[in-house]
């Protein structure tokens, strides 16, 4: 009975100097964070927003015309960063900078809380699979819509799913420049490739929408 008891405070000794239990608790609550369908994370969706915001602010303060034409990144000047930030519809490059280094930080911060997939590839898949979700996602475009009857209700839902789907892809296309400084050329140039993207996968969405009008 003594040895017994020995042995039992023994083991207890040994659990409260061994952090292995006080770990394994840790990182099962940092597994219950993630989520299984990954665009239905809420820091995927707060990126998914950004992506829209990127596209809008577009539309209501840029040039999405001029956006499409830029392809020499290597030749930018100063004045050139200058131009192309406002044309994204930033105030000024800083203004820029500032924005696409938060969003950088919230896409490292994905890749990190997904070590082990390849999110790109699952969250593609996802988006093909109809299980990107949107409702809660701010569409500030500006749009008017012919609302009151339901086949402007329709219309409507469908452009909103269009112009996710367009953002999640680009969001896709955003984690491949999450590693890449936004201090050079390369960084600018790999979002810009996303943005392009978005910016001609949302004209698709405004004129399929427009016909749907009709």
């Amino acid at each position: 009975m003594k040895r017994f008891i020995l042995f039992l405070l023994f083991g207890l000794i040994l659990g409260c100097n061994n952090n292995t239990p006080y770990m394994a608790l840790s990182e099962n609550l940092e597994l219950r964070q993630q989520y299984d369908i990954i665009t239905e994370d809420p820091l995927f969706q707060s990126i998914l927003q950004k992506s829209v915001d990127i596209y809008f602010n577009i539309i209501k303060n840029g040039d999405k015309e001029k956006v499409l034409l830029y392809e020499n990144f290597d030749t930018f000047t100063s004045e050139s960063l200058e131009q192309y930030s406002k044309d994204l519809g930033f105030m000024d490059y800083n203004n820029y900078r500032t924005f696409f280094d938060e969003f950088n930080n919230d896409l490292d911060s994905l890749l990190q809380k997904y070590p082990n997939q390849n999110l790109e590839q699952k969250i593609t898949s996802e988006i093909n699979d109809g299980l990107l979700t949107f409702d809660e996602i701010i569409f500030d475009d500006g749009v008017i819509f012919e609302d009151g009857n339901e086949s402007g209700m329709s219309c409507r839902a469908a452009y909103q799913n269009c112009i996710a789907s367009a953002a999640a892809q680009a969001t896709v296309m955003h984690l491949g420049c999450a590693a890449l400084d936004l201090g050079v050329i390369s960084g600018i140039a790999c979002h810009g490739a996303a943005i392009v993207y978005q910016i001609s996968e949302g004209n698709e969405c405004k004129g399929s929408y427009d016909r749907c009008q009709d």
